[in-house]
C-alpha cells in the first residue's frame, strides 16, 4: 500500500533527488526529504551522489528507499546506461544500485521520455 521512493533527476550539472512515501491507495504522496542538488561532476559517479543523499537515513529503516526511478540522459538499455553529459561516470545500471542500496527496484528512464 506504501512505498518509500527516491526519484530524480541527473543532468550534467546536478543530480537532483527527492525522498517520498508513496500511499498508492489514496494516490498521495509525502516528503521525506525535500529536493537536493547534488553536483554531478564532483561526484564519481550515481551510486557515490545517491550515498550521499541518504547518508542521514539507517539502511533498512521506515525512511529507506525500497524503490527508485530517476531521469538520466543517455540511451537506456536493460535499465544501463551510460550518461552521455557526465563522461568520467563509467555506466549507472540501476539493478546494480538497487542491489547496493537494498531495494526492490531502481528504474532508469531516459530523461528525453521521463520529460514526456
Amino acid at each position: 500500500d506504501e512505498v518509500v521512493a527516491v526519484i530524480g533527476d541527473v543532468g550534467g550539472t546536478n543530480v537532483r533527488l527527492t525522498l517520498r512515501k508513496l500511499c498508492f491507495r489514496t494516490r498521495t504522496s509525502t516528503e521525506i526529504k525535500p529536493l537536493t542538488k547534488i553536483a554531478s561532476q564532483e561526484v564519481a559517479d550515481f551510486s557515490t551522489a545517491l550515498a550521499q543523499f541518504l547518508s542521514e537515513f539507517e539502511r533498512g529503516s521506515e525512511n529507506w528507499p525500497t524503490v527508485g526511478a530517476i531521469g538520466i540522459a543517455g540511451e537506456v538499455k536493460n535499465n544501463i546506461v551510460y550518461t552521455t553529459n557526465i563522461p568520467h561516470w563509467k555506466r549507472t545500471d540501476g539493478k546494480a544500485i538497487a542491489q547496493e542500496f537494498g531495494m526492490e527496484s531502481f528504474e532508469l528512464v531516459n530523461d528525453f521520455v521521463a520529460a514526456g
